[in-house]
């Protein structure tokens, strides 16, 4: 697995696409302590001003992929991000569909999902899990700061990045293992 770390991107999704296209192997985790155009879901923003948030993508060749199954793929993804929140904070976490991760009725977390599909293929020539992890920051802007928190504003403590990546790497590559 190729490590990727950048202290600015556009975002972690657009430099997976520009890695793919390179001709680069998979898998590729990438990392930025910043993002400039982080998005979300039906284009909208996501906050990632800073690098007190985790701004990540994991590039993928899927073993399995089903289209009809795409909304399954993002609520499987939800769910091991979910469940590595809670191992490594022990905070409690609810998924609103398709792709938010809630702590405490505020948004922490969202992910999203995209992929490449050549000419006449079943399956994508790749998959990008994008995770934007609300994990240390202690503000968040005006209109943003009723919906959205932290993992720090929750339980008041630090936490450590490389757990999270080395976490999500782990968990994530399993999501299109089996169908």
């Amino acid at each position: 697995m190729l490590y990727a770390f950048y202290p600015e991107l556009t975002s972690t999704n657009d430099e997976a696409k520009r890695l793919y296209q390179s001709g680069v192997g998979l898998p590729v985790c990438l990392v930025s302590e910043c993002q400039v155009k982080g998005r979300g879901s039906h284009g909208r923003s996501w906050y990632s001003d800073g690098p007190e948030g985790l701004y990540y993508s994991l590039l993928l060749r899927p073993t399995f992929f089903s289209h009809g199954r795409t909304a399954q793929y993002v609520y499987r993804s939800a769910f091991l991000v979910g469940q590595v929140i809670y191992q490594l904070t022990g905070l409690s976490v609810t998924i609103k569909r398709p792709n938010d991760l809630l702590v405490s009725g505020k948004k922490v977390c969202g992910i999203l999902l995209e992929t490449g599909i050549g000419s006449g293929s079943e399956r994508p020539d790749y998959v990008i899990i994008g995770v934007g992890l609300n994990l240390n920051q202690s503000f968040f802007p005006d209109d943003i700061s009723q919906l959205a928190t932290s993992l720090r504003l929750v339980s008041g403590q630090q936490y450590s990045k490389d757990l999270f990546i080395s976490a999500l790497t782990r968990e994530l590559g399993y999501v299109f293992e089996r169908d």
